[in-house]
């Protein structure tokens, strides 16, 4: 069978826009001489589409949607197609669902029978799982149609010859191999053809990274279109078209996925421009470079703001970073500011030593100027945390933490670092010296970030184990790490809860990011 996988971006809630990328894609299908055409689930309005299920609004959506995906299969009438819906079920809940559409008809509607186990997805808030797996003859085939992480065990005792996997899989690092694996070793365990096809595009915090497969059933695999929409033709009855490497867990994996979601985060939300910070230290450089590469030099515009504690490498540093890029460029020293808010607090603060309330002063009037440019003349403020930072609290409420996005802050700092060196892999563009030096908050004299924190290649594992596998203080240390280390790096973690529920969204890179994969209690004992 000539099978075409459409992989598409879809915009949640957007079904006009979403019909019409169908119907594109149903138009080139057929023109390909395609039999059937499968689309990712939830194409139809979009995915993780969460609490837009609950609106009135969208329930009657939903349901003209699948009767204009109807018509469309009698315009395309010599044309079969799956593609992925809501269907309403019992008590105001809903099904996953996807359907056969044929000849003007939907001729087959198959449920989610297992709800994603990711909590970032939170499948089980919005819908109720099917009870039962059917398959449908279609081109003189067997259809077993599966949702997500389904096994095919009971379409393949109804007799199917072919796996059809609507997915809408987020990305994490090394994601995409553990769904090559998968695939193939279910295409050999059962002996028939696989096909899944997969969501891409970036969805507030997730990015979808595409990588639509197809395994014969012998176990030759060919992936496409990771991180780009794509159209893809293959012959269940030949071998599988020559098709991509399948990404690592390496920088260049994690940046182009990162400047997926940024682009679409920026695009779906109808922005074009941005602002932030430029210190030169090497989040905000590489948070620039990724900006600049995703939005366009023109769109990006950097501030460097220096205060009573910067060196003047930093100011250097963020200029050669400016002129490398070509993007608007300002410098707005604040050592005046600062002064005016002691001046101001003197009587106050008399008689304590200077301590984080100064420090704090000076990360939030920098936040203040950031969100002044951008209430003036438009632009979303970036914020440059990244992952280790926002686990152990290292940023300030209202200061180096406002914005409406932080790319990086599913980042660890190791991996900003290897995404630096990966930015300058064909000429410098962060200026070598961001990356050479100690990294610094700049808030008090010759201050390092490891005069508090251990250095980041001990910090970063600690909190993986934390945090992505859950371990105890006694399991991580067992790792080899010093156990009084492990507890400041726990105790750091869970005070800072309170932080990171005020912290703008971020993108999400690994198995378990802070947000969407971490809901903890703020008011709560935690045992150290």
């Amino acid at each position: 069978m000539r099978i075409s996988l459409a992989q598409l971006n879809p915009t949640l809630g957007d079904i006009e826009y979403n019909i019409s990328k169908i119907d594109q894609a149903l138009a080139e299908a057929q023109a390909n001489g395609a039999e059937l055409v499968v689309f990712p689930e939830m194409a139809l309005t979009g995915y993780p589409i969460k609490g837009q299920l609950t609106l009135n609004w969208m329930r009657e959506a939903a349901v003209e949607g699948r009767r204009r995906l109807e018509a469309l299969s009698e315009k395309y009438s010599g044309l079969g197609f799956i593609c992925g819906f809501p269907t309403a079920a019992p008590n105001g809940r809903w099904y996953n669902s996807a359907g056969l559409f044929y000849q003007g008809q939907l001729a087959f509607v198959q449920h989610k029978t297992v709800l994603s186990p990711d909590g970032c997805l939170n499948e089980e808030s919005y819908f109720v799982p099917g009870t039962e797996l059917n398959t449908i003859e279609f081109g003189g085939e067997v259809l077993g149609l599966v949702l997500g992480d389904e096994f095919l065990d009971d379409a393949v005792k109804q007799g199917a010859t072919i796996g059809i996997y609507l997915a809408a899989s987020p990305f994490y690092a090394g994601r995409p191999k553990e769904r090559a694996d998968r695939l193939r070793a279910l295409a050999e365990s059962h002996g028939i053809p696989m096909v899944f096809v997969n969501q891409v595009g970036g969805q507030d915090e997730l990015i979808f990274d595409g990588g639509s497969m197809y395994c014969d059933g012998e176990g030759r695999l060919a992936a496409f279109g990771f991180f780009t929409e794509t159209s893809v033709m293959i012959d269940t009855k030949a071998e599988p078209p020559q098709g991509e490497d399948i990404p690592g867990d390496n920088a260049a994996t994690i940046y182009a996925a990162l400047k997926l979601g940024l682009s679409d985060y920026m695009k779906k939300c109808r922005q074009t421009k941005v602002v932030m910070g430029l210190s030169g230290g090497i989040d905000s450089a590489v948070l620039c470079a990724l900006t600049a590469d995703t939005l366009g030099p023109e769109n990006v515009w950097g501030v460097a703001m220096p205060g009573p504690f910067s060196s003047p490498g930093s100011i250097t540093d963020a200029t050669a970073l400016a002129e490398n890029l070509g993007i608007r460029f300002n410098v707005v020293p604040i050592s005046p500011l600062y002064q005016s808010y002691l001046d101001s607090l003197e009587d106050i603060f008399a008689g304590s030593e200077p301590n984080v309330a100064e420090e704090n002063i000076q990360a939030r009037i920098r936040g203040n100027i950031l969100m002044a440019i951008s209430n003036k003349f438009g632009g979303m403020v970036l914020v440059p945390s990244n992952k280790s930072e926002a686990a152990v609290g290292y940023a300030t409420l209202y200061g180096d933490m406002s914005g409406g996005l932080a790319p990086l802050a599913d980042v660890y700092k190791t991996t900003i670092y290897e995404l630096a060196e990966y930015i300058n892999r064909s000429g410098e563009i962060i200026p070598q010296n961001t990356i050479t030096k100690a990294p610094s908050a700049e808030l008090r004299p010759n201050q390092k970030d490891s005069d508090s924190l251990p250095v980041y290649d001990v910090l970063d594992p600690i909190i993986a184990y934390y945090v992505e596998e859950g371990m105890t203080i006694a399991e991580i240390a067992a790792q080899g790490f010093p156990k009084e280390t492990v507890e400041k790096v726990v105790r750091l973690i869970n005070w800072a809860e309170f932080k990171r529920r005020q912290a703008a969204p971020n993108l999400r890179v690994s198995k378990k990011p802070f947000g969407l994969g971490w809901k903890m209690p703020l008011t709560a004992k935690y045992e150290v």
